[in-house]
């Protein structure tokens, strides 16, 4: 008891800050590589693969869906679901990861060993959002509110 009341001592003393600044990484990260998708277009579609359509079209899209994700991950009452579209793009691009490391040569730019890392890094990237949403929410369900100020701890009906 003593340790749940002195999480709530510090959790009040940094305004939440320490549950939400995983969300605030996830946020930032994907706003960033979203805005690059416009940005420079050109070195996303030479990452995709000869065999998907719509390279140009894929990238705005992935751009976009990055962007949505990002915003929809700070809002409490759409947070999960942000998490979700998120975490099943990571999935989605991981043919984009692994044609790069395949064929390296290609992007003699990017060391080779860098384009092989980033493949268990997205791994590493959808397991960081999902703790980022999971811990934040059980720190607000332990607390008795949900994303939208609701208290969840108990439902009371009064009659007078």
């Amino acid at each position: 008891m003593i340790a749940s009341t002195q999480r709530t001592d510090i959790e009040k003393a940094t305004n939440g800050f320490l549950s939400r600044w995983p969300i605030g990484v996830v946020a930032v990260f994907f706003l960033m590589g979203g805005l690059a998708h416009f940005a420079a277009p050109e070195t996303f579609t030479r990452a995709m693969p000869a065999y998907l359509p719509f390279h140009t079209e894929l990238v705005y899209l992935s751009g976009a869906v990055e962007l949505f994700g990002a915003l929809l991950i700070l809002l409490p009452v759409t947070r999960y679901m942000g998490a979700i579209l998120l975490i099943l793009l990571c999935i989605a691009v991981f043919p984009a990861n692994l044609h790069m490391a395949l064929n390296a040569g290609q992007f003699s730019s990017i060391p080779e060993w860098l384009l092989y890392l980033r493949l268990p890094l997205q791994a590493a990237i959808i397991l960081f959002i999902w703790f980022a949403v999971k811990q934040e929410r059980s720190q607000r369900v332990s607390a008795g509110t949900d994303g939208d100020n609701r208290d969840t701890r108990s439902l009371t009906v009064v009659i007078n």
